[in-house]
């Protein structure tokens, strides 16, 4: 988000709110875009805002064949106390996935890489995302994303 890294919070909160409106629409990488919100609106220091846009993050429905990305934490994480509401925070605490969980999945990915050229890693990823359950499915999903995107493999990456 280009103005949200340039500090231009503002001018961030006006081009998200532009991309979520087609987020919405089609559903791509809307998780996202929420969480960017997130991360705008805290940096604003609006907590009933903030709030709201977390009840969003809650209710968004993910598909396996539309892409996102997984459960993010760090807006509320580093919200001063008392800027979200407790039952809020207490909620959307419950509703994010064990961050070691994910560590996991990324360690087992990152030790196949060491062991195999990244076209059998490619392969072997796709086969444990058959037999993956909810919780690992988005994270294996966004890195074998990544691969195909690094092999130059885009087709596939976005299909």
């Amino acid at each position: 988000m280009q103005y949200y890294c340039r500090g231009d919070h503002e001018q961030g909160l006006v081009w998200i709110d532009f991309a979520l409106e087609r987020a919405f629409r089609t559903k791509f990488f809307l998780r996202e875009a929420l969480g960017d919100k997130a991360r705008i609106l805290l940096a604003l220091r609006r907590g009933e805002e903030l709030g709201q846009v977390l009840e969003q993050i809650m209710s968004v429905d993910v598909y396996r064949d539309i892409p996102d990305i997984g459960k993010e934490n760090d807006f509320v994480e580093y919200a001063p106390p008392g800027l979200i509401r407790d039952d809020i925070v207490a909620r959307y605490k419950a509703f994010c996935p064990n961050r070691d969980q994910e560590k996991e999945v990324d360690f087992w990915v990152n030790r196949q890489l060491e062991d195999f050229p990244i076209d059998e890693v490619i392969e072997l990823v796709t086969s444990r995302l058959r037999d993956a359950d909810d919780r690992d499915r988005l994270r294996l999903s966004f890195r074998l994303q990544e691969l195909l995107v690094n092999t130059e493999r885009d087709d596939e990456a976005y299909s």
